[in-house]
C-alpha cells in the first residue's frame, strides 16, 4: 500500500527510499519500523481532525480535513518521523547515508524546502486512506 501511494503521489523516482526498491520484509527492520509507526499514528491523524471509527456496519461520513488543519498536521508529522529517526539512530546531515543513518531532513520543520513539506503532508492526506484500510471501517465525527 505504501509503494502505491509513493507512486501515486510521484515519488516513484526517489530510489533512496528504501522501500521502494525492495519488498517489505525484505527492507532493514529500521525501515519496517518506520512504515509501521506512520501505520499507527494513521488514527490518531484522523482523532486530530475530529474524527473516529463509527461502531461495525454503521454508516459514517465523508471525511474532509477542517481548513488550516493540514498545516498544522503535516508539521506534526515531521516532528513525529525526527523523533522516530533520531530515536533509531539517525542524525542531521548535508547528504542521505542509509548505511550511516544519516538524512538531511532531520531540521527544523521552515528549514525544509517545499518539496519535502509536500511528502509531510502526502503522509497526512494518506492517513485516511490507511486508517479505512487498517479498521475496514468507515469514520464520523467526534462530539
Amino acid at each position: 500500500m505504501y509503494q502505491k501511494g509513493v507512486e501515486a503521489r510521484g515519488h516513484a523516482s526517489d530510489r533512496a527510499l528504501e522501500a521502494l526498491r525492495r519488498s517489505f520484509g525484505e527492507v532493514a527492520e529500521t525501515y519496517r519500523a518506520a512504515n509501521r509507526a506512520t501505520a499507527d499514528h494513521a488514527l490518531v491523524r484522523l482523532w486530530d481532525m475530529g474524527f473516529i471509527a463509527a461502531p461495525d456496519r454503521q454508516p459514517g461520513e465523508a471525511m474532509a480535513m477542517p481548513e488550516g488543519m493540514g498545516l498544522k498536521l503535516a508539521q506534526t508529522e515531521h516532528l513525529r518521523w525526527s523523533a522516530e529517526r533520531l530515536m533509531a539512530g539517525w542524525r542531521p546531515g548535508e547528504t542521505r547515508d542509509n548505511d550511516r543513518r544519516v538524512h538531511p531532513n532531520l531540521v527544523p520543520w521552515d528549514a525544509l524546502s517545499e518539496g519535502d513539506r509536500a511528502k509531510d503532508e502526502d503522509q497526512v492526506h494518506a492517513a485516511m486512506t490507511l486508517a479505512r484500510a487498517m479498521t475496514n471501517r468507515t469514520f464520523r465525527k467526534r462530539r
